[in-house]
């Protein structure tokens, strides 16, 4: 379980969306923090790339890095680092992964602490960047 949830993670890391793929149930589902609901492997990592894809083309930079809970194997710390205009910020969240009896991601929610996409609103706009929405 620890090693399939490391894969994935790294995976995403890295903009390896067929590692990723391999780790998935074809009908996994992805709920971001409420806010967006995708059902479906193909869905889920199509926006991934996409999101990826318009941080790396619209900011200075963006990377990518996680941590693995030791004692919750299943709860992924992701911590994006974005730079604009000279400014970083580091956005930390959280991802809660479910398993299929066979073993393979069958869900992924994704939570955000107090304040934080606030915050990360604000850093966009103060430097007159959309936030990107599908």
């Amino acid at each position: 379980m620890a090693d399939l949830v490391e894969r994935f993670a790294t995976a995403i890391d890295t903009d390896d969306y067929a590692t990723a793929a391999s780790c998935m149930e074809e009908d996994a589902v992805y709920d971001e923090a409420g806010e967006k609901k995708l059902v479906g492997r193909d869905a889920i990592l199509g926006y991934f790339r996409s999101s990826s894809e318009w941080g790396k083309a619209n900011l200075e930079s963006l990377t990518y890095s996680h941590e693995i809970d030791e004692g919750n194997p299943l709860q992924i710390r992701l911590i994006d680092q974005l730079k604009y205009g000279g400014d970083e910020i580091a956005v930390d969240h959280m991802m809660h992964v479910s398993l299929s009896k066979h073993g393979l991601i069958a869900a992924l929610r994704l939570e955000y602490p107090d304040g934080e996409r606030n915050r990360v609103r604000a850093f966009f706009e103060h430097h007159g960047l959309a936030l990107r929405s599908e």
